[in-house]
């Protein structure tokens, strides 16, 4: 069995991803079923003592068997859906979540990104928290998003490569031929029958200072994403 994690930015796109590579065959699709949050966790307490750190060869094929448990025997492919973002990670420890998964369930990532205006403008309209058991959901500002938003990217470009996968939206939408096809080779499963079903979303209208203050943040960002996407 093995474990690919859809990721990335929150509002950029991996709810559609995963309910499509979900109609794959031999796919298991889940949606922030949290369990790799469990997983994190326990590991990063693990690596917190002598006793268990020394024990991590044992304890990692342990957990390894354990969480795949959890999901479902026999599948070929599990992918799960983690957005990055601070209701999840409330430390920020998104580079350590992502290490963890790659060391326990040598997990590949698509990462997905939008473009910074689009994504930031979704962010900072609704409230956040409604998964949590305590507490009231909670709204987010502009920097805050800006701030998340950057951080999902940077780890995006830092680990592209042969187990990850950086998913521009705007190629989805411009060519979902070509983008599905190179997406399930990566993850080496069977194309769906159907293409990604493109989404018309209207954007969110921000002011004008707004959107000036989004693209002056995000500008050197966006433009890495875009060399790599479309070459």
């Amino acid at each position: 069995m093995r474990f690919a994690l859809v990721t990335g930015c929150p509002r950029s796109g991996t709810t559609p991803m995963v309910g499509w590579l979900g109609t794959s065959p031999h796919v298991l699709a889940l949606c922030e079923s949290r369990r790799t949050l469990a997983v994190h966790r326990y590991v990063e307490e693990a690596k917190r003592f002598k006793s268990t750190f020394e024990e991590w060869p044992l304890l990692r094929e342990r957990l390894r068997a354990f969480t795949f448990d959890l999901y479902a025997g026999g599948t070929r492919l599990v992918v799960d859906k983690e957005p990055l973002e601070p209701v999840a990670f409330p430390a920020g420890d998104y580079a350590a979540y992502l290490s963890n998964m790659v060391h326990v369930l040598d997990a590949r990532f698509v990462f997905m990104v939008r473009d910074p205006v689009v994504t930031i403008g979704e962010m900072i309209v609704r409230l956040w928290g409604y998964s949590l058991t305590a507490g009231e959901p909670v709204g987010m500002t502009i920097e805050r998003a800006i701030s998340i938003w950057k951080d999902a990217t940077k780890l995006a470009l830092e680990r592209v490569g042969r187990t990850s996968r950086l998913q521009s939206y705007e190629r989805l939408v411009a060519d979902p031929r070509r983008e599905s096809i190179a997406i399930c080779k990566f993850l080496e499963v069977v194309l769906p029958e159907a293409a990604f079903p493109v989404q018309t979303i209207q954007p969110k209208r921000l002011p004008e200072q707004a959107v000036e203050l989004i693209r002056a943040e995000t500008a050197e960002l966006w433009n890495e994403v875009q060399a790599i996407t479309e070459s």
